[in-house]
């Protein structure tokens, strides 16, 4: 016959302590296992209140794990926005922005790009964005400081590098147009309109303004009106866009434009265009007076520019130079395609020069007197690089 079990709880043996005896209530059903003591360890019988406590154990580690991954997460963050905005100081550091300049893009990041702050002062399209916001909050019936805003925040963007466009690139806005760009301008909303050449005099991050030259007459615009224009963009697309007359200056005649965002491209270039990163050794030569260049290769050099190709297409190239070039002259430099071709010397006449805020110019120049074998190789290299580019868009990595 078993011998009947003594009622008591012994707590610690199975982590090597001396058991304790713990009196269990008479009325209590209870189990238990032997000891190596010959003693018997004996639990309560699981019911509803230990399941609760159980489970309520269970929850408050589960809740306890998550806070603490919030806590962990919110640091994270803490730490990587803290070195954003040492990174955007940086940046600012590097490009030499006065303390005024800081100042008010401090307050431009804070208010518009506090999560984002160094993307902001590297990203053309960030910065516009906090520009956009800061213009569109101050009061717009005084115009002194909407100048003084625009004047200011334009010199921070050119210290900041994003105010050039490359050329073949699309632009966005009226902001990333350029000084002496010539825009055709009507009347919106007039079925048969009446188009003026003007050209742009100024920009800046509030206002871009237009004159018409002497030799022109004075286009019936009104402050308060709404103009639709037109534009060609060299070596890139035409362009429409609609834009409101702010006010209208006089002595010269200057009209006052606000900034357009929505800005029509249509693509009309006769050759595909590629972007073409290389330094340039650019030579000039003298061309011809009676503009025969069938002879061109024997032409001397007169000096040599250094610079760097922006962009590349079967019927010419664009190029950064540090100092104008004149209109009379014929460029030779030689292009490097891909490792594996030999490098190609080519010449081309001047088809425009555009001068640019940091002091460089952008020359567009078109091929002369190439012959097919070279044509062919730029086309080819053109054509690759293309259908890397659309590779690389079907799988989401541009």
């Amino acid at each position: 016959m078993r011998p009947a079990v003594p009622r008591v709880l012994f707590f610690g043996h199975c982590i090597g302590i001396r058991p304790v005896p713990i009196i269990a209530p008479s009325n209590r059903e209870v189990i238990g296992t032997v000891s190596d003591q010959g003693r018997y360890l004996l639990w309560p019988k699981a019911n509803d209140v230990t399941l609760v406590w159980a489970v309520v154990l269970f929850v408050g580690l589960l809740v306890c794990a998550f806070l603490i991954e919030i806590y962990r997460r919110r640091r994270e963050r803490t730490r990587r926005l803290r070195a954003a905005w040492e990174a955007a100081r940086k940046v600012a550091d590097q490009k030499e922005l006065s303390q005024r300049e800081w100042a008010l893009l401090d307050k431009v990041l804070h208010r518009h790009a506090a999560h984002s702050p160094f993307k902001a002062v590297t990203l053309r399209n960030e910065f516009d964005r906090c520009v956009e916001r800061e213009i569109a909050g101050l009061p717009q019936e005084d115009p002194a400081v909407l100048d003084r805003y625009g004047t200011l925040l334009r010199d921070i963007r050119i210290r900041l590098g994003l105010d050039y466009i490359p050329f073949g690139q699309r632009i966005h806005t009226t902001r990333e147009l350029y000084t002496q760009q010539v825009l055709w301008a009507s009347l919106a909303g007039v079925d048969s309109p009446e188009w003026h050449r003007m050209r742009v005099t100024a920009v800046d991050e509030a206002h871009f303004r237009l004159a018409v030259g002497s030799d022109r007459p004075r286009p019936p615009f009104q402050a308060g009106g709404s103009l639709r224009f037109r534009m060609w963009r060299e070596e890139d697309a035409r362009y429409t866009f609609s834009a409101r007359i702010e006010r209208v200056e006089e002595d010269p005649p200057t009209w006052v434009m606000r900034h357009a965002w929505e800005l029509k491209r249509t693509q009309s270039r006769a050759h595909f265009r590629i972007r073409h990163e290389q330094a340039a050794n650019v030579g000039i030569l003298n061309a011809p007076v009676n503009g025969d260049t069938s002879a061109i290769d024997r032409r001397k050099t007169v000096t040599r520019l250094r610079g760097r190709f922006t962009s590349l297409s079967g019927g010419g190239f664009a190029v950064l130079l540090f100092q104008p070039v004149p209109k009379q002259v014929l460029l030779r430099t030689t292009l490097e395609l891909d490792p594996e071709t030999t490098p190609i010397e080519v010449t081309a006449r001047l088809v425009a020069t555009a001068p640019l805020s940091s002091g460089q110019y952008l020359v567009r120049a078109a091929f002369i007197e190439m012959s097919d074998t070279e044509r062919e190789a730029i086309t080819r290299h053109i054509f690759r690089r293309q259908q890397q580019h659309g590779l690389a868009e079907a799988a989401g990595m541009e």
